[in-house]
Parts: structure tokens; C-alpha cells; sequence
């Protein structure tokens, strides 16, 4: 967001690109520090937090994604558990993580993606302060207004006649991409013979691309969870496009209720796709329009929303 100036207040004086070798990284930070005109030092990988100096000479803030490693756990999504977190840990990654356990106790801030994160955070680094700020969406980019790509933005996979749903995510069972199978195999036959399921993940499509499924699709159907890197459910928003989500972590933080099912339940979103396949064919077989709610909803959470929130954060911490 510093980048493109949408943090008010703030400009970035400096960036240290981190090399692995903590010694050396350490004296670099030193002598930037050394050289004056810094007013906070901004981590913005969590894994880096080892290196937060110990004698902060201005305040310290950590974006952080999610805490998992420090407190696995267990995530019933209703057909299958998740396993969030690495539950066998080497004795060097132990180390390393302690380690960046005590940077994270030596910063000012922990700057949280999610309330489910933030809340994690409060309980694991109590003695720090932590305030939340999303990864933003590029709502510029994925307004269809902007940059429509028509219907046929890939010839090779013949959707022209075919209602086309998207899925996200790869064969991780964070994504549940089996359930979305069963899902549309329970369909009537007349209606999964005229739907197109792209698997975004799966099959390798650019951003280009990608932006051209969300233009044309009836729906995103996200039955997985997210835990705090980039949201697909927030790029749909942005096109317009209607997004089908479980009631997991952390859709529930952003989507709009009516965007929410059981997680399990398959007739639930058999009768969605139904819904959504009936409405198709009463309008000619026409990709309806786009949402222009969802739209204005995703820009709470663009680089000028979070940037806001994260001057907000920074001034938080000065001395």
C-alpha cells in the first residue's frame, strides 16, 4: 500500500530485502536505522519477526497472516476435519519459532488480516498491541467496468453455451474441492449437462484469465476456508459476480449472510445451483448482470479503505 501512496501520512523511506542469513540482516536493519529519517520499522512477513532488534530505537509493527503453527488445531467443516497448523514440527523449526514467538513480544504491533487471526494474536502475544488490517483487493482491476473481458476470454474450454461456475483452490483439504464434486454430481442430469465447473487452482489460468471466469460465471462457489492470505471470495465481489461460501472461518467476516451456507449440506447448494440454473435459462441463457452491491461492498476493503485502517495502526505506535 506504500507502494501506491494509500496510506496517509505515510511515505516508506527505506526496504530491506530479507536474505535467510539472520546475522547479516540484522547489521542491515542496524545501519538503516543508524542513517535516521525512519520513524517505524514494518515487517511484513511474519516470518521475519526473529529479526525485530532488541533495543527498538522506533516502533516495531508485524503483519501477520495467521498463527496456526504457534496454536495448531483442528477444523470441523461439517464432511471432513482440517488440520490447520504444523503439528510435527523439527526441533530446528521449534527454534525458529520461539525465536520469532520473542520478536513478536519485542514489537508494538501485530497487524492483523482477520479477526480470527487478531483474536489468536491477543491470547498468544498479550504484552502487544494488535490491530486489523486486510489484505486489500484491487477493486480497480476487477471492476467489470473497467476491464470486461467477454465470453470468450479462452476458446480452449468451450463454455459459450454452458452455464459457467468457479471454484478456487487447489487438492488441499482447506479447499474441499471433493465436496463441490459431489455437489454438482448430485445434480439432475439435464442441468449438470449444461453446467461448466472451471476449477481455478486446478486448471492454470493467468490473472487475465481468471478475471475473464469471474466476468462470465453465475457464481463462485467456495465451500472451503480462508485463514488470511488473499481472498478469492473478495475478487469475485469486486467483478460483480454472486458468491456461494460455507459458514467457515473467515468468510463469515466478510461476505454478506445471504452468501453463506452449511458446509455440508449438499441439497442446500444443489438447490442454490438449481436456483441459479433456472434463473440462466429464464433469461436466455444470458450471464446475468453484475452485482453492483457486492461490488460496493468489496470496496471497504481496497488499498484505500486498508490503507486508511493502516496509517490508523502506525500512528497508534508513536513515541
Amino acid at each position: 500500500m506504500l507502494d501506491r501512496a494509500k496510506v496517509p501520512g505515510w511515505t516508506k523511506a527505506s526496504v530491506v530485502e530479507i536474505s535467510g542469513n539472520n546475522r547479516r540482516d540484522k547489521k542491515i536493519i542496524e545501519r538503516e536505522l543508524k542513517g535516521g529519517n525512519i520513524d517505524l520499522i514494518h515487517f511484513t512477513n511474519q516470518d521475519d519477526a526473529a529479526l525485530v532488534p532488541k533495543n527498538n530505537l522506533v516502533p516495531v509493527a508485524i503483519s501477520v497472516h495467521n498463527l496456526f503453527d504457534f496454536r495448531p488445531r483442528t477444523l470441523d467443516a461439517g464432511d471432513i476435519p482440517i488440520p490447520l497448523g504444523n503439528r510435527n514440527p523439527s526441533s530446528k523449526y521449534l527454534r525458529f519459532m520461539e525465536d520469532c514467538k520473542m520478536g513478536f513480544n519485542r514489537s508494538d504491533l501485530v497487524i492483523c488480516s482477520t479477526k480470527m487471526t487478531q483474536g489468536m494474536a491477543s491470547e498468544l502475544f498479550p504484552n502487544t498491541t494488535n490491530s486489523m488490517v486486510r489484505i486489500p483487493v484491487d477493486t480497480d482491476f476487477w471492476n467489470y467496468k473497467n476491464n470486461f473481458i467477454d465470453r470468450d476470454f479462452n476458446e480452449n474450454f468451450g463454455i459459450s453455451d454452458k452455464l459457467l461456475l468457479v471454484s478456487v483452490g487447489d487438492s488441499s483439504k482447506m479447499f474441499r474441492q471433493n465436496f463441490i464434486d459431489s455437489v454438482i454430481e448430485s445434480l439432475p442430469s439435464n442441468i449438470k449437462d449444461d453446467i461448466f465447473l472451471m476449477k481455478i487452482g486446478i486448471q492454470k489460468l493467468t490473472k487475465v484469465q481468471i478475471l475473464g471466469a469471474y466476468n462470465n460465471a453465475e457464481a463462485m462457489l467456495f465451500p472451503g476456508i480462508t485463514i488470511g492470505l488473499q481472498n478469492p471470495t473478495l475478487e469475485a465481489m469486486a467483478v460483480g459476480c454472486k458468491v456461494i461460501a460455507s459458514s467457515l472461518p473467515t468468510h463469515d467476516e466478510i461476505l454478506p449472510k445471504a452468501s453463506l451456507l452449511e458446509p455440508s449440506d449438499i441439497e442446500c447448494w444443489k438447490d442454490e445451483i438449481i436456483k441459479l440454473h433456472d434463473d440462466w435459462s429464464k433469461s436466455g441463457k444470458v450471464t446475468m448482470f453484475r452485482d453492483e452491491e457486492l461490488i460496493s461492498t468489496s470496496k471497504k476493503y481496497n488499498f484505500d479503505a486498508q490503507g486508511i485502517k493502516l496509517a490508523h495502526a502506525y500512528n497508534s505506535i508513536i513515541r
